[in-house]
C-alpha cells in the first residue's frame, strides 16, 4: 500500500486510473502473515494478476491434485491457512479467494503497450522463455511460467551469462527469482526484490542476504522504477 501511494502521488494518476493499470507478477500469498489481505486488495481493486507458483500450489492442494501437502504447508501454506478461522463464513471467504485464483492467467500481453523499440509488454510470473502464448498453453508450458528459475537462489547471480535471452518483439516483465536490484535489459525486467527475504530467513534460521526486502514497481514504457522497503 505504501508503494502504491508513492507511485500515485508521483505520477499524478487518480487511484482509479492507477489500479486499472496495475499488474502484479503473482505470489500474493505464503510469504507473510497478510496474504489474505493482499488477495482481498487485488480482488477489490480489480488489479491484473498473473498466476504464481504459490497460487498454483494452493489450488492443487485445495483440490487434492497435490499429494505433497506437507511440503506446501512448510513452504508457506500454513501462513495463508492460519489467517482464516474455522467458521462457515471464514471458509466461504477462503473458497472465494481460491476460486478467484483459479481464474488467473499465466500470461498477460498488452499489445497496446509498446516501448520506443516497438516491443510489446508481456507480464508473467517467471521468465517467458520459449513459451508461445499465441496458442493454448500446455501443462508443461504452464509449469515453466511459474517454476522456471533462470537465476540461482544465492541472491540473484545468474546460472550462466545470457540465460535471459532476447525474445524478438517482446518486453517481458516477471518476478519469481529475487534479486538485490531490479535487472533490466532491452527485452526484460525482473522486478523481484525479495520483499519477504529477511523475515523468512530469520524464521528459518538462515542468514539473510543484504539488499533485499524491497517491493519494486516498473512504469512501462517510461521505464521508471519505484522501490519500497519492507515496513513490517
Amino acid at each position: 500500500m505504501a508503494l502504491c501511494k508513492k507511485v500515485i502521488a508521483e505520477t499524478g494518476l487518480s487511484e482509479d486510473e492507477f489500479y486499472s493499470l496495475l499488474t502484479v507478477t503473482g505470489d500474493l500469498i505464503d510469504r507473510g502473515c497478510k496474504g489474505r489481505k493482499v488477495v482481498d486488495f487485488c480482488m477489490e481493486k480489480k488489479v491484473h494478476v498473473v498466476m504464481g507458483n504459490h497460487e498454483k500450489m494452493l489450488i492443487d492442494f485445495s483440490t487434492g491434485q497435490n499429494m505433497s501437502g506437507p511440503d506446501y504447508m512448510k513452504n508457506g501454506g500454513r501462513l495463508y491457512f492460519s489467517e482464516f478461522g474455522s467458521s462457515d463464513e471464514e471458509m466461504d471467504e477462503m473458497n472465494e479467494q481460491i476460486e478467484w485464483m483459479k481464474r488467473l492467467p499465466y500470461i498477460i500481453p498488452y499489445p497496446e503497450a509498446r516501448n520506443e523499440d516497438g516491443r510489446i509488454l508481456v507480464v508473467s510470473h517467471s521468465w517467458l522463455s520459449d513459451v508461445d502464448f499465441m496458442v493454448p498453453l500446455t501443462d508443461i508450458e504452464k509449469d515453466k511460467l511459474i517454476w522456471n528459475r533462470p537465476y540461482s537462489r544465492n541472491g540473484g547471480k545468474p546460472f550462466e551469462d545470457g540465460k535471459i535471452s532476447d525474445i524478438p518483439g517482446l518486453f517481458n516483465v516477471f518476478g519469481h527469482c529475487y534479486l538485490q536490484e531490479p535487472e533490466i535489459s532491452k527485452w526484460h525486467a525482473n522486478l523481484d526484490g525479495g520483499v519477504f527475504a529477511t523475515a523468512w530467513a530469520k524464521e528459518n534460521k538462515t542468514n539473510p542476504l543484504p539488499g533485499l526486502d524491497k517491493l519494486n514497481m516498473l512504469q512501462f514504457p517510461e521505464m521508471n522504477i519505484w522501490s519500497q522497503e519492507t515496513i513490517d
